[in-house]
């Protein structure tokens, strides 16, 4: 019940998070647009599920998942606010009335200005930085998966072997 009601409609909201990575690194203000909504309905979900599971004083798989899609939502903001940082993209980009003027001449470089190999440098690694980060997400969430079904299962054999054991007087 709790892996597809709860799980799957939460790796759905965590993966919309990714599609703030179709707005260029220099946007930061429409990523953040997508990263916030995305965190506000992670929240808003989180908090209608705990009215349906059970309080207990220990932490579940269930609650560890959760606490792992706000990690990885948390960690997609604040890279979409580090990058353009470190490539000189500063506070006008933040506010959204950043335009993007380049500086032809890379020795000359003013501090409003971007070089085009700056530019380009900041798209590429944001490129592969959502790539990997992509894969680092899903492979996370197939280890996981398989890591809740075999201890799942595992627990059922247990529980079969008890019951048999039980039958006998053993």
């Amino acid at each position: 019940y709790y892996l597809q009601n709860v799980v799957h409609v939460l790796f759905g909201v965590a993966t919309l998070a990714l599609s703030s990575c179709t707005y260029p690194p220099t946007d930061i203000a429409g990523r953040h647009a997508i990263d916030f909504t995305v965190i506000l309905t992670a929240t808003a979900f989180k908090q209608s599920v705990a009215s349906m599971v059970p309080n207990i004083n220990y932490s579940t798989a269930l609650d560890r998942y959760v606490v792992a899609c706000f990690y990885f939502l948390f960690l997609m903001t604040g890279y979409h606010a580090i990058l353009p940082t470190l490539f000189g993209v500063g506070r006008e980009a933040m506010q959204g009335t950043f335009e993007i003027r380049i500086n032809e001449d890379d020795e000359n470089e003013a501090f409003e200005y971007i070089t085009k190999k700056k530019l380009n440098l900041m798209q590429d690694v944001d490129y592969y930085i959502n790539i990997v980060g992509s894969c680092v997400w899903f492979v996370f969430n197939i280890w996981w998966h398989c890591a809740f079904r075999w201890k799942r299962w595992h627990g059922r054999l247990r529980y079969l072997k008890d019951a048999d054991n039980f039958e006998r007087g053993i």
